[in-house]
Order: C-alpha cells, then structure tokens, then sequence
C-alpha cells in the first residue's frame, strides 16, 4: 500500500469550503482510480488551519496517472482548491 501525504494550510475563514472541496475532490476525481483504497483528513490541535490529507493507493502509480495530464492521455486531474490554500506540499 502506498500512503501520499499533503500538508495543507487553510485560510482564515475558509475550512467549510476547504471541506467541501476536498469531499468534492475525492467524490469525483480521486476515488476514480482504480487503485485507490481510501483516505483521511487529520486537522491540526495547535494550528487547526493546518490539515495533513491522507490518500490510500494500491500502487506507486496511480497518484501520477492521477494527477497528470499528458496530451493525448485521458487521465484524470486533480482540480486544486487555490483559493482557500495557502501552501500545498506532498
């Protein structure tokens, strides 16, 4: 099993759309792929803007085939909340 991390940083204000970004992601987008095996969100006790998303996979792969879009390839991508994230890194 392959464990991708991100730590995320939520703008003042902007967890519920943060929420529904994310539940929106994951419906639409990541739980597509076929490796895909689940995932979680742990919110931060001293600094609850700052969430870790966690994202189960069965293989190495599948978060590239995922994330990137080649040209003539089909593969999904994931859409990136911009507007209520200040740092994203995985």
């Amino acid at each position: 099993m392959i464990l991708e991390l991100a730590d995320i940083r939520i703008h003042a204000g902007q967890q519920a759309a943060f929420d529904e970004a994310i539940l929106r992601s994951v419906n639409t987008v990541i739980s597509q792929a076929r490796s895909f095996r689940g995932w979680k969100v742990n919110q931060g006790i001293e600094s609850p803007e700052r969430c870790i998303l966690q994202i189960f996979w069965d293989t190495r792969r599948a978060p590239n085939r995922l994330y990137c879009r080649s040209s003539g390839n089909n593969d999904l991508a994931m859409p990136t909340p911009r507007c209520i994230v200040s740092s994203c890194t995985s």
